[in-house]
């Protein structure tokens, strides 16, 4: 019997809150909402989702 491994996902954000001009406002959100969007496919077994975050 062969087995297909199923991809990783791997997503990492940083966010830079000490240059105002490198600073992503809406980094926290974003990585929400990527996150929602790849549950479902987590969920049925399609892939396995890991996520980092950094920011204070």
């Amino acid at each position: 019997m062969t087995t297909t491994a199923k991809p990783i996902l791997f997503l990492a954000f940083a966010n830079d809150r000490d240059d105002r001009a490198r600073y992503l406002r809406n980094l926290a959100e974003a990585a929400r909402q990527v996150q929602r969007a790849l549950a479902a496919a987590e969920t049925r077994g399609h892939c396995e989702l890991v996520l980092r975050r950094r920011w204070p």
